[in-house]
């Protein structure tokens, strides 16, 4: 038998700040903030995405990280590619409220709910991963195209 040398302070197993930090999150949404992001080439060498940093800020995985990357930059024969990363890029400007970024620090620190899997490698080569799937506003709904032709005046919101 050894003693652990915690004193009256005890040890709990199940607080946050002892828990392992290189394991996968388990599904769910979280709330978090982008605290890093980064431009880099793709391994091919044919385009560029941005690498971004995530912290969940609440709750029981609080300061945990996963990433996220946008393939944003990308040559037209990855059209489809292309629209799917801007499809989320876009959802997570309108989740923090920033409808036209001109750099990536201004998404810095703006807190959103994201919607996180685990991605299982079937392989076994691999340990598991989180991906980051979905973004949503934490308190007002953010603005959809039908509310922001309303807005302007018009019917159509297209």
């Amino acid at each position: 038998m050894a003693d652990l040398g915690f004193g009256d302070i005890g040890f709990d197993a199940t607080a946050p700040e002892n828990q392992r930090t290189n394991s996968v999150v388990p599904a769910g949404e979280y709330p978090a903030i982008m605290v890093e992001s980064e431009k880099k080439p793709t391994n091919a060498n044919d385009g560029h995405y941005l690498k971004t940093k995530w912290q969940i800020v609440a709750g029981e995985f609080q300061n945990r990280i996963v990433f996220k990357n946008f393939n944003l930059w990308l040559p037209p024969h990855k059209e489809q590619a292309l629209q799917i990363a801007r499809g989320e890029f876009s959802e997570f400007c309108r989740a923090v409220g920033v409808a036209n970024p001109k750099d990536s620090s201004e998404l810095h620190n703006k807190p959103c709910q994201i919607k996180v899997k685990v991605r299982v490698d079937k392989t076994g080569q691999y340990d598991d991963q989180n991906d980051i799937s979905g973004f949503k506003s934490i308190g007002k709904p953010a603005a959809t195209p039908v509310a922001v032709a309303a807005a302007a005046g018009s019917d159509n919101p297209w």
